[in-house]
């Protein structure tokens, strides 16, 4: 089975990058995208992912109201600060991973992988 995954990010080129890299998988899906953080919220309910990819920099607009709850689904959060200051973002998010934007080529597929629906 696939592993649906929902991209969240304000910045297009980086949804788009993540789109392209992901294409041509067999076993990962992009079920959808957001490009904001109410947007994430809504098409996580509706879309029902088995795994969220979120930038890390939009959870901050959320002013603490965003948790594991909100979203309801694993978060992977990514970033190109991966400075102590982002670490302890992306643990109050709860994401059950933190990747640096520069090193998504090598390490989302394994990441996702993991949230691969039991046949």
């Amino acid at each position: 089975m696939r592993v649906r995954v929902l991209v969240a990010d304000d910045a297009e080129i980086v949804r788009r990058g993540i789109k392209r890299l992901l294409k041509d998988r067999d076993d990962i899906s992009v079920i959808g995208e957001a490009s904001n953080l109410s947007e994430t919220i809504h098409k996580t309910a509706e879309l029902l992912p088995d795994v969220v990819i979120m930038d890390l920099r939009m959870t901050a607009r959320a002013n603490g109201d965003l948790n594991p709850l909100t979203i309801g689904r694993p978060t992977v959060a990514i970033s190109f600060a991966i400075d102590e200051i982002a670490r302890e973002q992306a643990e109050r998010l709860g994401a059950v991973k933190f990747i640096d934007k520069i090193k998504l080529a090598e390490e989302l597929v394994p990441t996702l992988l993991q949230f691969a629906p039991s046949k």
